[in-house]
């Protein structure tokens, strides 16, 4: 046993003497007030701190004690090499968790944005197409119009205003697609800025 363990236990050991004697020191207190205060202070959580509040005068050193023993016996105990990797690695593993639980749903959000832009490209480009051999058809119909025939007239407006109409929901589609791509953007930050952050940590 070393010299840093040997003056852990030790430091432990008094600071597990000073608490109990500090605390059976507010016990009869208690009793000697009243015997419900002492059955109060044993028995109920957080008793103790409530009768000392009220008798502070007369319980302030033994509950000043009573928290100074209970720090020594945390602080020899996490100044052991061996309680306190033990703490450590507790901890890292339980960070650890919680960023493998965060991964898998920022991965699936990131595939899930990727497969909605895959989409909307492909239906834009399409649609694109279309347009474009629609918009031929128009000039050709366009330049083949005579002045009077009106009801032909009335069908190239109309075939007009349905490319119009499709036109703009094609540009819509473009915004869509330029919104998705950045959020797309965000969430691959995200996961670099993750991804930094566990490697620091590692390295720690």
């Amino acid at each position: 046993m070393n010299s840093s363990v040997l003056f852990s236990l030790i430091v432990m050991t008094l600071g597990l003497l000073l608490a109990c004697g500090a605390s059976i020191k507010v016990l009869i207190n208690a009793w000697r007030k009243h015997f419900g205060w002492a059955l109060v202070v044993f028995f109920v959580p957080l008793g103790n701190l409530v009768f000392a509040c009220i008798y502070w005068a007369e319980t302030k050193v033994s509950f000043i004690l009573s928290f100074v023993g209970l720090a020594m016996m945390f602080g020899g105990a996490f100044a052991v090499p061996e309680v306190r990797e033990v703490f450590m690695k507790d901890l890292r593993m339980k960070m650890g968790v919680t960023e493998k639980a965060k991964a898998p749903d920022l991965a699936a959000q990131i595939q899930t944005q990727r497969n909605k832009i895959e989409a909307l490209q492909g239906k834009f480009a399409q649609e694109g197409n279309e347009l474009t051999k629609l918009y031929q058809q128009l000039e050709v119909q366009r330049k083949a119009l005579k002045p009077k025939d009106t009801d032909g007239i009335t069908k190239f407006n109309a075939a007009a205003a349905a490319y119009q109409t499709r036109n703009t929901a094609r540009k819509e589609m473009q915004q869509q697609m330029d919104a998705l791509q950045k959020e797309l953007d965000r969430l691959l930050e995200e996961r670099s800025r993750e991804t930094a952050a566990t490697t620091r940590a590692g390295k720690k």
